[in-house]
């Protein structure tokens, strides 16, 4: 720790431990898509830290921002959902996320695009037919 202060190496430090993480009884209605369901995480510390640190088993995704205020904010609170990602239908590659606030009121916040190298692996192919879908939608808005 002090090596790193010293060259001003600022980095969390995460300490793990072993073993497996039973989400079962955190985990929202199947019906719902959550970060830890559509990942494919090959290492067990990887995916214990994003469980303890983020609640990746919590987070819902639902494309559609109208369908997401429906299903979190109209009725009662949803079960085992902290908060809940979504795509901004005017910029495919920014988000919204929609989640609860301390006293339980409805919060949104917009998601900047991320404009660096990806950072995971990812189907080549699909982020292909993104980029050509943003381009599309580029022309049709100078049009």
């Amino acid at each position: 720790m002090q090596i790193m202060q010293r060259v001003n190496c600022v980095m969390p430090i995460l300490i793990g431990s072993n073993g497996n993480i039973d989400t079962s009884a955190n985990e929202p209605d199947k019906r719902f898509d959550t970060i830890l369901s559509v990942l494919e995480i090959d290492e067990d510390i990887v995916r214990r830290q994003l469980i303890i640190n983020h609640a990746i088993e919590q987070i819902v995704l639902i494309e559609n921002v109208e369908e997401a205020s429906k299903i979190l904010f109209e009725g009662g609170r949803v079960r085992n959902v902290r908060r809940c990602l979504c795509i901004d239908a005017r910029d495919r590659r920014r988000g919204v996320t929609l989640s609860y606030g301390r006293t339980g009121e409805p919060s949104q916040a917009p998601i900047a695009s991320y404009v660096g190298r990806p950072r995971m692996k990812s189907d080549i192919d699909s982020q292909i037919r993104f980029q050509q879908d943003h381009i599309q939608a580029l022309k049709r808005e100078l049009n």
